[in-house]
């Protein structure tokens, strides 16, 4: 295994150690009653899908699914990109424990939901998803793996945007003026771009 895929490994590792805790957390917020619970459809599928796209990247890491040819990307910028990963995922993670007690793997509003505004949270209403689709993107070109960058443009944006505007919606309905504050002064996705 070439030193590159080493790395990404061990990337891919420390992200699932790292995320070890919210997912813990998700698993306290199935037992204890949250103020609303969202029905939609973007309570499981965007966390399903990027659980394929891991598995993806643990694949590829061992060469089995790297359909690009090596000649294709030079081997700098191959390992621009891991390090890239290893960056935008360790952000992935500051972001989502910067919501502490908000934080949940599903869309709920709880007793005492407070609008986090510091941190990452200060330039993008939705931080941690779009450091996990850039990583994600990183991560599918340092192991020349157009599956993974695919399924993350093509699959992962989209339902991460749409799980956002779910967010958004019970944010807005039931923290009304705090959160529409928010909203007006923080981009929604990309950091400093307001849409």
């Amino acid at each position: 295994m070439e030193p590159l895929n080493i790395f990404v490994l061990i990337v891919i590792v420390s992200v699932f150690v790292g995320n070890l805790g919210g997912a813990k957390q998700g698993i306290q917020d199935k037992i204890t009653k949250p103020e609303f619970r969202s029905n939609s459809y973007l309570q499981n599928t965007p966390p399903l899908f990027l659980a394929l796209i891991s598995l993806f990247q643990v694949i590829a890491v061992f060469g089995v699914t790297n359909w690009i040819p090596e000649s294709l990307i030079p081997e700098s910028g191959r390992w621009a990109a891991a390090l890239f990963f290893a960056l935008f995922s360790f952000f992935q993670i500051v972001s989502y424990k910067k919501l502490g007690k908000n934080y949940s793997t599903e869309i709920v509003i709880f007793k005492k939901h407070q609008v986090i505004s510091e941190g990452f949270y200060k330039f993008s209403r939705h931080p941690q998803y779009f450091f996990q689709i850039v990583a994600d993107l990183c991560c599918g070109i340092a192991l020349l793996n157009p599956l993974i960058f695919g399924l993350t443009l093509f699959g992962s944006l989209p339902l991460l945007i749409l799980r956002a505007k779910e967010e958004e919606r019970l944010l807005n309905k039931y923290l009304k003026n705090e959160y529409s504050a928010y909203s007006l002064k923080t981009a929604f996705f990309l950091p400093f771009i307001k849409i």
